[in-house]
C-alpha cells in the first residue's frame, strides 16, 4: 500500500519586520514535519514573509503553493480556501499549522481542522518580545476533536428526539472520541427497526445487558427504556395473548411521531390502519373470524340473517371471504358488538375520515393531508382504541419513544 502524502497547510502573516522573525518559525514547522506539498494561505502582503525562505523551500521541498485571499478579516473567505485544499487532499495525512496569520486567519484554520478532523500544530517556545527565540521552538498539537464531537454530540441527541435515526447514525460515525458513542450506536438501531415496525429486530439488539449500559448512561431514563423494551419484547412474540394490543399502541405512536414531524400523509396511513386492526382484534379474539378468511359457518352459529351471510358469500374470491375496514366494522354491528355500535354511530363522520387517507397520494388519490385532517382522524381511532383495550393510555406509554 502507498504511502499517504503528508500535506502541510500554513496560514501567513506579516510581522513587524517584514515577515523575517516569522519566517523562522515557519520553516521550523517545515522541518518538523518534512511535507510532501506546502501550502500557504494569505494576502498579498504575506508573500513578503515567504521570500526569506522560498529559496530553502525551493531546494529541499520542490517548491510550493501560495492561496491569495485579499479579504484578511473575512472569515467565510480563509475558511473556503482552507477548506477546497482539505477536500483535494482529504486522502492525505493533511496538517495545519496556525503558527502565523491574522486572527481571522488562525481562527478560520482551527475551524476547519475541528471540522474536518485534521491534524492542528502551532510553533511554541520561550518567547522575548512577543517572539520565540530560536532554539526554544518545539512544535504543539492541538486536538480539537472533543469540542467537535460534544457539539456533534448534542445534534445527534437533537436528531433522536425527532426521530431521525438514520441521520444520527451518520454523525455518529464521524465522531471520534465521544464517551458512550458504542451505546448511541445501538440506541439509534433499536429506535430505528422499532420505528419502522421491525419489532423482533429491535427486540433483538436489546438484551438485558445492553439494558443496563443504557440505564447507566441515561439515568434519566429508568423509567420509560425498561418499558419500552418490555412492549417489544411482547410486539416480538407472536404468541403472546396482547401482541396485536401493543402494536397497536405502538402504530398510534408511530402515527403521532409522524404528525409531529409534519407528515401528515404518513400519520393518516397509520390512523387507517390502527383503525382497521382495532376492528381486526375485536373480530378474532372475541369471535374467531379471521377478515381474510371469514368462516360463514361461525356467523351462522351466531344467528346473523341470511341475507347478510349471503352478501358476503357474494364478494368471495378465490374461495376466501376477505373484508375491508368498513365491512369490518359492519360485520361488528351485525354481532351486536360495542365497536360495531360506535362505528354505526359515528359513520358518517368515519367515513369522512377515511376518506382523508384515501385521498391522499400515498393511497388513491393526490390530496395533500393537514394537521387538521390527522387531528379529527386521530380522536375517533383513540376513542374506537379505548373501546378495544381500555388501559389503552398504558400501553400508549409503554410504547412511547423516549427523550434523551
Amino acid at each position: 500500500m502507498a504511502r499517504k502524502k503528508t500535506v502541510l497547510l500554513m496560514t501567513v502573516g506579516t510581522g513587524m519586520d517584514d515577515g523575517k522573525s516569522l519566517s523562522h518559525g515557519i520553516f521550523y514547522s517545515i522541518e518538523h514535519h518534512n511535507p510532501d506539498k506546502i501550502i500557504f494561505f494569505g494576502s498579498d502582503a504575506s508573500k513578503n514573509t515567504i521570500t526569506h525562505i522560498e529559496d530553502d523551500i525551493n531546494e529541499d521541498y520542490g517548491g510550493y503553493e501560495f492561496v491569495q485571499v485579499d479579504n484578511i478579516d473575512e472569515f467565510k473567505d480563509f475558511f473556503a480556501a482552507i477548506k477546497e485544499k482539505i477536500l483535494e487532499f482529504n486522502e492525505d495525512k493533511v496538517i495545519i499549522d496556525y503558527t502565523s496569520g491574522t486572527k481571522t486567519m488562525t481562527a478560520a484554520a482551527a475551524f476547519a481542522s475541528m471540522v474536518y478532523h485534521k491534524n492542528l500544530v502551532v510553533v511554541g517556545g520561550n518567547r522575548e518580545n512577543g517572539l520565540i527565540k530560536s532554539g526554544t521552538e518545539k512544535i504543539i498539537s492541538q486536538n480539537l476533536y472533543p469540542i467537535y464531537d460534544d457539539l456533534m454530540m448534542e445534534k445527534v441527541r437533537e436528531l433522536f428526539n425527532s426521530n431521525r435515526f438514520e441521520a444520527g447514525k451518520a454523525i455518529l460515525e464521524d465522531i471520534v472520541e465521544a464517551e458512550n458513542k458504542d451505546v448511541y450506536v445501538q440506541l439509534f438501531d433499536i429506535y430505528y427497526n422499532f420505528d419502522n415496525i421491525n419489532y423482533e429486530k429491535a427486540f433483538e439488539l436489546f438484551p438485558n445487558e445492553f439494558l443496563k449500559e443504557l440505564l447507566q448512561t441515561f439515568p434519566d431514563l429508568k423509567s420509560q427504556i425498561p418499558q419500552n423494551r418490555q412492549a417489544l419484547q411482547t410486539m416480538a412474540d407472536k404468541k403472546h395473548k396482547f401482541r396485536c394490543h401493543y402494536i397497536l399502541a405502538s402504530l398510534l405512536n408511530n402515527a403521532k411521531r409522524r404528525a409531529g414531524e409534519g407528515k401528515y400523509d404518513d400519520a393518516i396511513a397509520r390512523l387507517y390502519r390502527s383503525f382497521e386492526l382495532i376492528a381486526q382484534i375485536r373480530l378474532k379474539e372475541k369471535y374467531k373470524i379471521n377478515t381474510s378468511n371469514v368462516d360463514l359457518e361461525i356467523l351462522e352459529k351466531r344467528g346473523l340473517d341470511k341475507e347478510y351471510l349471503d352478501n358476503l358469500e357474494s364478494i368471495k374470491s378465490d374461495g376466501k371471504i376477505k373484508i375491508g375496514l368498513a365491512k369490518d366494522y359492519d360485520l361488528l354491528y351485525h354481532l351486536d358488538d360495542d365497536l360495531g355500535s360506535f362505528y354505526n354511530e359515528n359513520k358518517g363522520m368515519a367515513k369522512n375520515y377515511i376518506s382523508f387517507r384515501n385521498e391522499s397520494v400515498l393511497a388513491h388519490g393526490l390530496k395533500y393531508q393537514t394537521f387538521e385532517n390527522y387531528d379529527k382522524f386521530e380522536e375517533l381511532v383513540i376513542n374506537a382504541a379505548a373501546i378495544l383495550t381500555p388501559d389503552l393510555d398504558r400501553l400508549l406509554n409503554q410504547t412511547k419513544f423516549p427523550n434523551i
